[in-house]
């Protein structure tokens, strides 16, 4: 993914995170990935504050996480975010998890983002503040390339007999 896409603070790896393997837990890069996703919304309007006030949040709807190299304690992690689509309810993006000493892409995680009244429990379109700036950092990203991660399938190819 393109170094110029929004990029998290770097993150330590707790003790209790490690699993009986050695190395982050599967649950674990979840919450890795949703820290980036964390530091990521106040750019788009979605900061603790605005949410609290407005009554209105980000739900997580899907997510699709690729494990490609085993994260171990000692290291320190960043993730970065590219947003790939949206619309007034939907946000659509994709994560890449680097190790921050050697910079290997250690997950993928895309997701999609709805936006919700949280009062009514429902879908509500993103404020208009927040459509000025996923607009314009879709724009900013889009000029980036996409990851070969995005759209992927889960699934066992049959061999021919």
């Amino acid at each position: 993914m393109d170094k110029n896409v929004f990029k998290s603070s770097v993150m330590d790896l707790k003790p209790e995170w490690i699993d009986y393997n050695g190395h982050l837990n599967m649950a674990y890069y979840h919450v890795v990935f949703d820290k980036g996703v964390d530091e990521f919304l106040p750019h788009i309007g979605l900061d603790i504050e605005t949410i609290r006030k407005s009554g209105v949040s980000a739900y997580t709807v899907e997510v699709h996480v690729c494990y490609l190299h085993e994260i171990h304690p000692q290291e320190r992690v960043y993730s970065l975010l590219q947003i790939l689509d949206f619309d007034e309810k939907r946000l659509h993006f994709m994560q890449e998890l680097y190790d921050e000493q050697k910079g290997v892409l250690r997950a993928t995680s895309e997701n999609m983002l709805l936006h919700v009244d949280t009062k009514k429990g429902k879908a509500s379109p993103f404020l208009p503040q927040s459509i000025e700036a996923i607009t314009q950092i879709s724009q900013q990203h889009a000029q980036c390339e996409i990851s070969p991660y995005v759209g992927r399938l889960i699934g066992i190819k049959k061999k021919n007999s």
